[in-house]
């Protein structure tokens, strides 16, 4: 059998790359041990284009393309069979997308816009904090 799916959205990377804490860096932390994670062309896209703005630049371009080069190498690319327009925010349909046309099992998403369709086609849409929580109850280590 393999493992569940996740769509991970760019706020909660960028926060797993910046954080050493904070909680979208752990709860990818655990993703990490039981999830494979899907990605598509326009997310990884995103996570690039985001990533390199300015305002992170206190962190050296060197490393921000490792981590964007790490996390590509991570994950499963999928070209989404459904285009997905059910979010206010017309920029998250593409992670719903993403997960509809990969079969995920959840989605990670700090975003308020994303969090209101929870669940989403069956699919969780969780924060951080609330993945973590629901986590700790299962296996609290």
């Amino acid at each position: 059998m393999s493992d569940p799916r996740a769509v991970v959205d760019t706020s909660s990377l960028i926060s797993y790359y910046l954080g050493s804490q904070n909680p979208a860096r752990r709860a990818i932390q655990r993703l990490r041990q039981t999830h494979q994670f899907l990605a598509s062309p326009e997310t990884l896209d995103e996570f690039r284009e985001v990533f390199l703005r300015e305002k992170f630049n206190r962190i050296s371009r060197k490393l921000r393309l490792s981590f964007i080069a790490e996390y590509s190498q991570l994950v499963t690319r999928i070209e989404p069979q459904f285009q997905i327009d059910a979010c206010v925010d017309p920029k998250d349909n593409k992670f719903l997308s993403v997960a509809v046309s990969g079969n995920a099992s959840l989605i990670l998403s700090d975003d308020k816009h994303l969090l209101q369709l929870h669940p989403f086609r069956g699919i969780d849409i969780l924060a951080s904090r609330t993945y973590l929580d629901r986590t700790d109850v299962l296996d609290p280590r």
